[in-house]
């Protein structure tokens, strides 16, 4: 049986910018919604240290069951948008 893997789509302002972030729980860092936007906006403050602002705006939470025949779980463990 393959284990379900949770899924959060986090959405940031970002000096007036919306960004979003595709983040799951193969992670270790993430293992719930809440870390998995702290790992979100401490992710934004250092790729973009400009920054002066940087907010939430909101999360997604879904399951994926990987599925055998592929060899990933589902097109990326972090995608930022």
């Amino acid at each position: 049986m393959t284990k379900e893997i949770t899924c959060f789509e986090v959405r940031l302002e970002v000096d007036g910018r919306i960004k979003q972030i595709s983040l799951d729980t193969t992670m270790p860092e993430v293992s719930n919604w809440n870390t998995a936007v702290t790992w979100a906006i401490a992710y934004f403050k250092v790729k973009e240290p400009e920054a002066t602002h940087v907010d939430f705006v909101d999360v997604s939470e879904y399951t994926v069951r990987p599925n055998s025949k592929d060899s990933y779980i589902y097109p990326a463990s972090l995608m930022v948008h």
